[in-house]
């Protein structure tokens, strides 16, 4: 029996097609690995990302990369509450990051500075 593969240790990056906020295969294979590093990481941030100069609607599909690996995460035992979400569309990527969070500001709803509340 082959062991288990390592976690994948954050912060890492989950790319994405560029107008698409579906994660493929490899990519919800990578979001599985980070589970467990982010569930020991207690809060996390994740910012999803898209260019601005590629896309019209760059921020509806920088948030809505960030909430799919976020409920991705929810889905292997990650607690959305401990999650932060933010964006970008100045940089010229199509992709999302999951790391450490900096603060320990309690989030509601698992949702940060993307949250329209």
């Amino acid at each position: 029996v082959a062991p288990p593969e390592p976690a994948l240790p954050l912060p890492a990056t989950v790319g994405f097609d560029m107008k698409s906020t579906e994660l493929s295969n490899e990519a919800q294979q990578l979001v599985e690995k980070m589970a467990e590093p982010a569930r020991r990481a207690g809060k996390i941030v994740i910012t999803g990302y898209a260019d601005r100069n590629s896309v019209a609607n760059a921020k509806d599909i920088a948030i809505s990369r960030a909430l799919r690996i976020r409920n991705k995460l929810v889905e292997n035992g990650v607690d959305g509450k401990n999650v932060r979400i933010k964006y970008s569309t100045a940089q010229p990527r199509h992709a999302a990051t999951v790391d450490v969070a900096e603060d320990a500001v309690k989030l509601v709803d698992g949702e940060g500075p993307a949250a329209k509340n």
